[in-house]
């Protein structure tokens, strides 16, 4: 995460928040992190098989 800050004392406010979504010999890519699509959610039955079995303990 980058987070511009502007502004001195009071006026201080969060100008951008990004998210570095790469890097190359050149530098940081950033995207949006505010425009950023959010990730997919699993379906219902894809989340049962995550919970904890009778030991407490995941698959």
């Amino acid at each position: 995460m980058v987070i511009h800050i502007a502004g001195r004392g009071r006026k201080r406010r969060i100008e951008s928040i990004a998210r570095v979504v790469g890097f190359d010999g050149v530098g940081y890519h950033l995207a949006d992190a505010l425009e950023a699509p959010f990730p997919e959610l699993l379906p219902q039955s894809d989340l049962s098989s995550l919970s904890p079995d009778h030991s407490g303990e995941l698959p």
